[in-house]
């Protein structure tokens, strides 16, 4: 990458979960290698450095000539009250850096309720915002209503299919100004393939596999949050029949520390099962691999759905 020059357009990507870190993959790398553009990562939220268990920043690390600010967000406790107080901390830091940067456009991805801090300090500094995965439907959460303010809030917007391009529509933006480009997370997944060896695979994760494989991720359900061990105990029971299960742990959303807890809990009495903070680089090749994901994700929809796994 070459160094920034006052005709470069500067471009402000936001990441705060791994959930949008790794999506966004395809698009910063095309940015980094883009001579005509000044990039700038803003990250918080679960992978901010007030967080002991974020993993993610290191994947960072390939792209040293980024500049990276830090906005924190993390939020030290995982009730809606604590989750609500650490993004309304988060717009100070946020604000200052953002004067400071001064991006011609933010980029955010999805509907992580961090961005709502995002996108209000973007929209009251005049700062354009392309919201990408806008125009999507969830059950038994609170994202739609999140997605939906970003998209209002926003002012292109990239979505995944012509059913969101309708959506957000609907809402009364402009059609003109939303553009159908697909799921940028499938880009890591034009590489993955299966190994046909699940040998491979277990030495990649220090764990012994054997099948039938599957990938579980359980996220709290935040419109039902009564019902959290009812369900995760339904699934664990589930796994406990199967030869191995993967388990990616839920993100930083209300009541996660108590999934996570049973989750842990579940590893040390069972040796079928392996719990990750995060797959990182190797999640495609993983979820190419298993026989079927298990959960709640959105990526047992978008991309198991792309690769055909059940």
């Amino acid at each position: 990458m070459e160094s920034p020059s006052m005709d470069l357009r500067k471009i402000a990507i936001v990441t705060t979960s791994r959930g949008d870190r790794w999506p966004l993959d395809s698009i910063i790398r095309a940015f980094y290698a883009s001579n005509e553009i000044d990039l700038v990562l803003l990250v918080g939220g679960a992978l901010s450095i007030e967080n002991p268990k974020s993993r993610e920043l290191r994947f960072f690390e390939e792209w040293p000539e980024i500049v990276i600010h830090d906005i924190g967000g993390f939020a030290q406790t995982l009730s809606p009250f604590g989750i609500a107080k650490a993004i309304g901390e988060m717009l100070p830091t946020l604000t200052e850096t953002l004067s400071m940067v001064r991006p011609d456009i933010l980029i955010i991805l999805g509907d992580r309720t961090e961005m709502l801090a995002v996108a209000t300090a973007a929209s009251l500094c005049s700062i354009p915002i392309a919201h990408i995965h806008g125009g999507e439907k969830s059950e038994g959460s609170t994202d739609d209503a999140t997605r939906h303010a970003l998209t209002l809030l926003s002012h292109l917007h990239f979505c995944s299919s012509k059913g969101s391009f309708q959506r957000i529509a609907q809402l009364g933006v402009n059609p003109e100004r939303i553009y159908v480009t697909g799921a940028p997370s499938l880009d890591r997944f034009r590489e993955s393939k299966s190994t046909e060896s699940i040998e491979n695979l277990s030495k990649q994760l220090n764990f012994s596999l054997v099948r039938p494989v599957a990938l579980m991720t359980y996220h709290p359900p935040t419109l039902d949050l009564e019902n959290i061990h009812i369900e995760l105990e339904a699934i664990i029971q589930a796994c406990s029949k199967l030869g191995s299960v993967i388990v990616t742990l839920p993100g930083i959303d209300p009541k996660s520390d108590q999934i996570r807890a049973r989750l842990t809990e579940w590893e040390q009495s069972s040796n079928n099962i392996k719990a990750f903070e995060s797959l990182g680089t190797i999640y495609g090749e993983v979820l190419s691999n298993v026989d079927f994901m298990i959960g709640n994700s959105s990526s047992g929809i978008v991309e198991a759905g792309f690769l055909g796994i059940p």
